[in-house]
């Protein structure tokens, strides 16, 4: 005679249950903080890379201009604006306006992207009757306009530049 075995059904309890879904409810909650996270840094970075960008690109413009140029500012000093006369005698100036940097002369504009603005001074110094070699500090502060506050980049810099041909007084 076979001896009957009773088997219990095997399931889940109520309470194992609860304890599975609050277990696999915690998981999911951490893994989209970390998704979500790591999607702001990412556009944060992008932001940086943007601004960085625009930096480097108005400062390196505005080298390659000015160093073949003469500074056309009358006095030394804090400016809102540069005024420079280029090697063909074409007048060409910078100015702060409207969150961009300007460039009035044969062709005008803001050099800064959209989206980008741009607030920033111009410190001029060897003009007139100073002995030194005419040069200019640009400082700029640029900004990205990104959506979120959060997300948004901000930076400063600064660059002193001198134009190639010394004017000297011997």
């Amino acid at each position: 005679m076979k001896h009957l075995i009773k088997k219990k059904n095997s399931g889940l309890s109520m309470v194992e249950l609860i304890v599975t879904v609050a277990i696999f409810i915690i998981a999911i909650t951490i893994v989209a903080s970390l998704f979500v996270s790591t999607l702001k840094g990412f556009r944060k970075n992008i932001a940086l890379q943007n601004v960085q960008d625009n930096a480097r690109f108005m400062i390196d413009f505005m080298t390659k201009e000015l160093r073949m140029s003469t500074i056309n500012n009358t006095t030394n000093g804090e400016s809102y604006a540069l005024s420079i006369i280029r090697s063909d005698n074409t007048n060409v100036s910078y100015s702060f306006s409207g969150g961009n940097l300007i460039r009035a002369g044969s062709s005008t504009g803001p050099i800064n992207s959209a989206g980008i603005i741009v607030t920033g001074r111009f410190y001029i110094s060897g003009i007139g009757s100073d002995a030194y070699q005419p040069k200019v500090t640009m400082v700029l502060k640029v900004e990205d306009l990104g959506t979120n506050p959060e997300e948004r980049a901000v930076i400063n810099v600064q660059a002193t530049l001198s134009q190639r041909n010394p004017i000297l007084d011997l």
